[in-house]
C-alpha cells in the first residue's frame, strides 16, 4: 500500500488550485472551460459555433468535420470558440464543455452521442458505443438546446 505524505498532498494541491486560476475545484464550483483543448482546421463547409459536436475528417489531415450519424465513434470534442469554414478552430476534448443537443430530454449522467442533426449531439441513458461526454445538466424533451458535460476524452473504448 503506497501512502502519501502532507508535502505531497499539499503540493498536489497547490498544483490543482494553479491550473484552475487560482480556484479551489473542491468548492463545488463549476468549471467551465477548463480542460485541454486544440486546434484543428474546419472543414466541415459551415460556421461552427461554440457547443458544435465535431469529428476527425478523414480526407483532410490536421481537420475535423461534422456529421449527421447517430453514435459516430470519431468525435475529436466539442467546439469552443466561432470558426468559419477552412479557418482554424479550438476544440476542447477534456473537462466540462457546454453541449448543443437536440430535442431530446437529458436527465443527470445520460450518455451524449452524436444525433442525426448535423454538429448536434443526442442524449440516452443507454450505454452504446460513441459515448462522448456524460450531461451534468438537464434539459426537457421537445427542445434544442445546451447542456454543461464532462467530456470523456473521445474513442472510450481506447481509454
Amino acid at each position: 500500500m503506497r501512502y502519501i505524505n502532507k508535502q505531497r498532498f499539499v503540493k498536489a494541491s497547490q498544483t490543482i488550485i494553479e491550473q484552475n486560476g487560482g480556484t479551489d475545484p473542491g468548492g463545488g464550483s463549476v468549471i467551465v472551460g477548463q480542460g485541454q483543448f486544440i486546434q484543428l482546421n474546419n472543414k466541415s463547409g459551415m460556421t461552427l459555433v461554440k457547443g458544435h459536436v465535431v469529428v476527425i475528417d478523414k480526407v483532410n489531415e490536421l481537420s475535423v468535420t461534422v456529421t449527421a450519424f447517430d453514435y459516430s465513434e470519431d468525435v475529436m470534442g466539442v467546439v469552443y470558440d466561432t470558426s468559419l469554414p477552412d479557418e482554424p478552430v479550438i476544440i476542447q476534448i477534456s473537462g466540462i464543455a457546454e453541449i448543443k443537443i437536440d430535442n431530446s430530454e437529458v436527465d443527470l449522467g445520460d450518455n451524449i452521442y452524436t444525433s442525426n442533426t448535423a454538429a448536434i449531439g443526442y442524449s440516452t441513458l443507454s450505454s452504446w458505443p460513441g459515448a462522448f461526454a456524460k450531461a451534468l445538466t438537464t434539459k426537457p424533451y421537445g427542445v434544442t438546446g445546451t447542456i454543461y458535460a464532462i467530456l470523456c476524452g473521445g474513442m472510450p473504448e481506447v481509454y
